[in-house]
């Protein structure tokens, strides 16, 4: 019995320090700082698919390049990044040679995490007019289970993912500049 208590106090003691150093971190923490790299972090890799987000936004990036969306299908990942969840999404495009270059630029550079994954292109007649179907991977991550839990230490970014972060708040304003920063979701009303 007196090995059992002597085990539970170590435990609450271990337990008490680590709350103690996260309640000393935590009086340090810039909250808008934290809150608008979370923002950037989940707008480049949400927790969920999101399709309606995703089309939504696959409809901005044709359009800013100066192609015609003609077809989108979403469908299943066929390899990818391995830690990583995703989907992928088929449009068929059609446009001018140059804006499809464009359109590559601007899929690589979005705000969103994505891979080009497949390209075929179909010339349509002599006035450098093409038909291109275009393979794009979608990428998501669920949040951590332990996310949250009070008696996990506060995780804490890297230099290195610290720039990376940087580079992705640069790149959301590039490509979303003139577009809201929440994409539409759908009917306010649904009943309409």
């Amino acid at each position: 019995v007196l090995l059992s208590s002597q085990d539970t106090i170590n435990k609450s003691a271990e337990r008490l320090k680590i709350l103690e150093v996260k309640a000393e971190d935590l009086k340090v923490v810039d909250e808008s700082g934290i809150n608008k790299k979370l923002q950037t972090a989940i707008l480049a890799l949400p927790e969920d698919k999101d399709f309606t987000t995703v089309i939504s936004l696959i409809r901005i990036l044709v359009a800013q390049s100066g192609m015609e969306l003609t077809s989108l299908q979403l469908g299943q990942l066929q390899g990818g990044v391995s830690n990583l969840n995703g989907f992928s999404v088929k449009m068929e495009v059609k446009g001018l040679m140059q804006t499809f270059s464009n359109l590559l630029k601007i899929v690589d550079n979005s705000s969103r995490v994505m891979r080009i994954s497949s390209i075929e292109i179909n010339v349509v007649s002599g006035n450098n007019v093409i038909a291109a179907t275009l393979g794009v991977d979608v990428y998501y991550s669920p949040f951590p289970k332990d996310l949250g839990n009070i008696e996990v230490s506060l995780p804490k970014l890297n230099q290195e993912e610290e720039n990376l972060l940087a580079n992705i708040a640069k790149s959301q304003i590039a490509s979303l500049s003139g577009t809201p920063l929440l994409l539409p979701r759908g009917k306010s009303n649904p009943f309409e």
